[in-house]
């Protein structure tokens, strides 16, 4: 880009300098207006449209893969059905009805997850609201007769979490990580201020509980403190940064300001030096 010629206005020609002004300033406008165009387009959102595949569901809260190769779609259902169809969406029945649980605003079946070696041993687990309104999870294994029929008769209490005087707010959401553990959250239950930041409760938490086990991980109180203390620990190192930017900042800045004085190039009364040697304490103060 053409630039403009200052060396005019230093000669006390303004008047011929017009044209390339106008010039210069057209140009900028331009690019503005097309940068502006271009941001537009990228930032558009697309247009989405929906083609339904699979009809006839009751208030479905999960849709889960097995992994098993099998390609299958498992549908879960608040009212505590899971369904599962094959991969042209065909349905291939009921795959559980689980029993005892409380249904209705936010309560009900609400996830499951496959064990991530499920293809040999069957194991998968659910995540719902027990008849008394407490949060369960429960572990199942797939029938030994029809893979797309879980045994009901296999059911085993993992975990039960109490959710006294709420009925919503329950999370919810079964996932494995890449370590082999399950996951999930149980949700604010309304009393955020009262159970978020006690390690001691169960409620209002992430958990992470060991597959191969039918107890919880005793180990969630640790889990929780080590986040927390590494959090802390970041929180320090990035303050400590900080202060020490703000040091380098302050040390350039005065010894700048002390070498114009000193060679003259630079005057200050002595209540002006007294002045920013004050807040020159306050700040060093406050680091």
């Amino acid at each position: 880009m053409e630039g403009i010629n200052f060396a005019a206005v230093a000669a006390n020609k303004p008047f011929s300098m017009l044209p390339e002004l106008l010039s210069f300033f057209f140009k900028q406008f331009c690019l503005t207006i097309l940068f502006f165009i271009q941001l537009n387009t990228v930032t558009s959102q697309p247009v989405i449209t929906y083609n339904p595949v699979i009809t006839g569901l009751t208030s479905p809260v999960d849709i889960v893969n097995a992994g098993d190769a099998s390609n299958r779609i498992f549908i879960v259902e608040q009212n505590g059905t899971i369904k599962v169809f094959n991969s042209s969406y065909a349905s291939l029945g009921t795959f559980l009805t689980v029993t005892g649980i409380a249904t209705g605003g936010e309560q009900g079946l609400l996830s499951m997850a496959f064990h991530p070696n499920y293809e040999v041993n069957g194991f998968f687990w659910v995540y719902y609201t027990n008849s008394a309104g407490d949060l369960e999870v429960s572990r199942f294994k797939v029938s030994s007769g029809n893979a797309n029929q879980a045994d009901a008769s296999s059911r085993q209490v993992v975990l039960i979490i109490q959710h006294p005087g709420q009925t919503n707010h329950n999370g919810a959401k079964l996932n494995f990580g890449n370590d082999g553990f399950l996951y999930f959250a149980t949700g604010d239950f309304k009393q955020a201020y009262q159970y978020a930041q006690a390690h001691n409760l169960l409620q209002d938490s992430v958990y992470k509980l060991n597959r191969e086990k039918d107890i919880t991980l005793l180990e969630i109180d640790n889990e929780n403190k080590r986040i927390e203390k590494e959090k802390e620990l970041a929180e320090k190192a990035l303050q400590r940064k900080h202060d020490a930017q703000y040091m380098l900042i302050t040390i350039v800045v005065a010894s700048t300001f002390i070498l114009l004085v000193f060679l003259g190039l630079f005057t200050v009364s002595a209540s002006t030096i007294k002045i920013l040697g004050f807040f020159s304490f306050v700040f060093l103060f406050e680091l």
